[in-house]
């Protein structure tokens, strides 16, 4: 819900001053902010769903962690099956910066594996394990939560990372955000879709550029 009214808030500070996007794109949470500054979610229905989106993930605090790598998907997704432990693909934010989730043992010995080929590997400041298998036990109360989402088409372009592609907004319902919560977040092909629709200027709101690179 913090990250979701920063980026509610910074949004309408820089409309207050005449920037507006052309397009948008949301990583993981962020596109419970991106669907409404899109105009497919109501501020109502965004914080309703923000709301039940954190509140059940909160339940699996501490069943796994996450860790950064400097890999290839390909290579990651290797690496991930491998191991004997519960370990998926969270997200793939460029062509080697690819994000795993899932089991602490297996992450620890991923990175392991990595440091000694001096491979960047580094665990995120996080105890849930967004994207993994552990979010298998909260997704069918989440579409529960979630039948009374009213999403409409979306008035400025919106791309999706859970599919890579823009999206119409309407289709944003319940069963949606359960590809939200378990799917891997696929920035680098939505970030390539915009790049190719012609947008060549990017501004991550958040209240720190993690995105940067």
């Amino acid at each position: 819900p913090a990250i979701f009214a920063t980026q509610v808030a910074l949004t309408e500070l820089l409309n207050s001053k005449g920037v507006h996007a052309d397009s948008i794109v949301g990583h993981s949470v962020g596109e419970v902010a991106g669907f409404w500054a899109a105009g497919a979610l109501s501020l109502t229905d965004a914080a309703l769903l923000c709301f039940h989106r954190s509140r059940l993930q909160h339940t699996t605090a501490g069943g796994g962690r996450m860790l950064a790598v400097g890999l290839s998907y390909p290579e990651a997704e290797l690496l991930a099956k491998e191991t004997k432990y519960g370990i998926s693909i969270a997200a793939i934010n460029s062509s080697n910066n690819i994000t795993l989730s899932g089991d602490i043992l297996g992450l620890e010995s991923i990175q392991d594996q990595l440091d000694r080929k001096q491979i960047f590997a580094k665990f995120l400041d996080v105890d849930v394990p967004y994207h993994s298998p552990v979010m298998d036990s909260i997704l069918d109360e989440l579409s529960t939560s979630l039948t009374e989402l009213s999403p409409q088409k979306a008035r400025i372009p919106v791309l999706s990372t859970v599919t890579g592609s823009l999206v119409n907004g309407s289709e944003i319902g319940a069963n949606y955000w359960r590809k939200n919560v378990r799917e891997p977040v696929n920035f680098m092909a939505a970030f390539k879709t915009m790049y190719e629709t012609g947008n060549n200027m990017f501004l991550e709101i958040s209240s720190h550029p993690v995105l940067k690179r």
